[in-house]
């Protein structure tokens, strides 16, 4: 599994901008959810005083970096702080899915081994596959998240990229 699938990325950037024209400039660059066929280089959504966004690809990735941030005036310039990472409904998902695999697998792996040891003669036809299932389906849930990640490997530079390009940032 990725370090960075159950992690979060922490950023802080500063603009001279203030923070309506930051957000007049991050609305021009997002799609809502819902737009269909958009064209905007991001999809997600733009408040006031927070937005999150995540690269428009032509597919679906559950495990898509998104940015979230926060912006506030301060001193004359806006301080934009952000998080990186997968949406978090996807890292809890992920989480309860290889907790219970794993839960439900050592229950399964035990009873297949009590039954195999009692009466080892009385060995049903499918009962390897008590013994197979479990560890299957902990490798299909790690190969979703690592197919995944793959596919949004580029993600987080771009999303840094496109948001200092687009307010005119610089770290902070």
């Amino acid at each position: 599994m990725p370090a960075s699938f159950f992690h979060t990325e922490t950023m802080e950037f500063v603009t001279p901008l203030p923070a309506a024209l930051c957000v007049e400039r991050l609305r021009q660059d997002v799609d809502s959810p819902w737009t269909f066929l958009g064209n905007a280089p991001l999809i997600g959504r733009v408040n006031e005083r927070t937005f999150r966004v995540r690269k428009r690809i032509p597919y679906r990735n559950s495990f898509q970096i998104t940015l979230s941030a926060t912006l506030t005036e301060q001193d004359g310039h806006t301080r934009v702080h952000c998080h990186l990472g997968v949406h978090p409904v996807a890292r809890l998902f992920m989480a309860l899915w290889l907790a219970g695999m794993f839960l439900i697998g050592v229950v399964l792996w035990i009873s297949t081994l009590t039954s195999l040891t009692i009466s080892p003669s009385n060995f049903p036809p499918m009962l390897w596959l008590g013994l197979m299932w479990p560890p299957l389906l902990m490798l299909f849930g790690a190969g979703l998240v690592l197919l995944g990640s793959w596919l949004a490997r580029g993600e987080r530079d771009f999303l840094v990229t496109h948001l200092r390009e687009r307010i005119e940032a610089r770290e902070g």
